[in-house]
């Protein structure tokens, strides 16, 4: 069994994850099943997935400069959101760091998935 067909339902299950945090961030609505991202299980969860697609470009010898400048910028634009002060006009940070970890699986899966 190759690497792209153990890893694709996973990729699948990030994308719908990533999904529902952006509906929760853009609607500011309150998702049956999880918090809103502005929540702090909403940045853990960003957080865990950060760290997923971390280990899994480790393993896959898959990190390249592309993940690198990736990594970089969710790091960063999550420094922002967490000094950011909470309330509603302050989205800003918690999207960009949501659209690039979102652009990283998707580089990354295309990466596996593509054997590139």
């Amino acid at each position: 069994m190759s690497v792209a067909m153990i890893l694709l339902p996973l990729f699948v299950h990030v994308a719908l994850l990533l999904g529902l945090l952006l509906a929760a961030l853009v609607g500011e609505r309150q998702q049956p099943a999880m918090d809103p991202p502005g929540h702090p299980q909403g940045r853990t969860l960003s957080s865990l997935l950060f760290a997923t697609l971390t280990v899994l470009t480790l393993v896959t010898h898959k990190a390249d400069i592309i993940f690198l400048v990736l990594a970089w910028l969710f790091v960063l634009a999550d420094a922002v959101r967490g000094l950011a002060p909470a309330g509603r006009g302050h989205r800003g940070p918690e999207l960009v760091a949501l659209v690039v970890l979102a652009l990283a699986w998707a580089a990354f899966a295309l990466s596996i998935l593509l054997n590139i």
